[in-house]
């Protein structure tokens, strides 16, 4: 038999429970839904992405599809059948995603969606080069020196067509693989 003080029991016990409740909190701590782009943040409330029932273009578009956990494998792979690409993770539970021309909102039913909403123009442009506060590494003696960067489904034929549209001269074109 082991003799124990009420001082050395309170202890273990309150050990005891700490060692219980820690874990519980740890993996239960809220998750953060902040969305930070290039020139705002989102805060969106929890609508179980309502905007997909209500958009009424079926052309392609890219938008913002926020989810309430990060999607498995197979959840991406069933979107990307369905012709929505997961282009980049953004933080907050969010992704970009290209919707390709006809996607229907019923591909959305059955995910774990929180929010999603449209990808304004703006949203895609560095805040800095919205600003047109170009840090001194990127102005060289002809101007200004941009980084572009296309979306994942944007060919290079075209991504270079763009460039000129816009008055750019493409440099050295960087593939990125599609991972």
């Amino acid at each position: 038999m082991m003799l124990v003080n009420r001082a050395d029991a309170a202890r273990a016990g309150v050990l005891l429970i700490l060692a219980i409740l820690l874990p519980l909190t740890v993996f239960s701590a809220p998750k953060t839904y902040r969305i930070d782009l290039p020139t705002r943040t989102l805060t969106p409330a929890d609508d179980g992405g309502q905007w997909l029932a209500q958009r009424t273009d079926s052309g392609a578009s890219t938008i913002v599809l926020q989810f309430r956990d990060h999607p498995a494998d197979n959840v991406k792979r069933g979107l990307s059948q369905a012709g929505v690409q997961l282009q980049e993770y953004i933080g907050g539970g969010a992704w970009v995603a290209y919707l390709q021309p006809g996607v229907e909102s019923s591909v959305f039913d059955n995910l774990d969606l929180r929010w999603a909403g449209p990808m304004l123009p703006e949203d895609k442009v560095n805040h800095r080069v919205a600003a047109n506060d170009m840090p001194s590494w990127a102005v060289t003696p002809d101007g200004n020196l941009y980084a572009v960067v296309m979306m994942k489904n944007v060919p290079e034929s075209e991504a270079e067509a763009l460039i000129y549209e816009a008055g750019g001269e493409p440099g050295a074109l960087i593939s990125v693989l599609n991972t």
